[in-house]
């Protein structure tokens, strides 16, 4: 069974069978201290003995660098004008067009439905905005400018959904 033996003995045993195999293919592996438990606390302080890394010291002398290379007018512009050439977008297959446009309409099926709900909690909202200047619970300035807000939104979301309708309607025709 292989948990018949505490990990300590496991792990002697993974480090004496590692050390094995080193010696067998001439490698010297770095081996660790063996770990002796006590049942008292560490009094010193190990010390890291890791040095930072020497630093660079940079030549004085400036890099070398190649010498500028002229360009005529003739080719600066011959180099402007391949830049400017496009490549001519890729044609995809009907198939794919298709599954396209099938993703597109359901995208704007939800966001069609997104504004309608929208509209309806706008509606619920001058309700409810109603009522609360009908029991004086707000100020009719305060009913004035919410209602305000609640039309820009209203206004916004028509004309998203006007958009989205005719899109939805080109998708349909295709």
């Amino acid at each position: 069974m292989p948990y018949e033996h505490s990990p300590e003995d496991r792990l002697k045993r993974y480090k004496t069978s590692l050390d094995k195999m080193a010696k067998e293919e001439g490698r010297n592996l770095k081996s660790t201290k063996q770990v002796q438990k006590t049942s008292q606390p560490k009094n010193k302080r190990t010390v890291n003995p890791v040095r930072p890394p020497a630093r660079k010291e940079e030549p004085n002398e400036p890099q070398f660098r190649p010498p500028q290379v002229l360009v005529s007018p003739a080719k600066k512009e011959l180099g402007e004008s391949i830049a400017t050439v496009r490549k001519n977008p890729k044609t995809l297959s009907v198939a794919k067009i298709k599954e396209l446009d099938g993703r597109n309409l359901l995208m704007l099926k939800v966001r069609h439905r997104s504004i309608e709900s929208s509209l309806r909690e706008i509606k619920k909202r001058r309700e409810t905005l109603e009522v609360q200047l009908k029991s004086k619970f707000i100020t009719k300035k305060q009913y004035q400018e919410e209602m305000a807000a609640l039309v820009e939104q209203g206004r916004s979301l028509l004309v998203d959904k006007e958009r989205v309708e005719k899109e939805m309607a080109i998708l349909k025709k295709k």
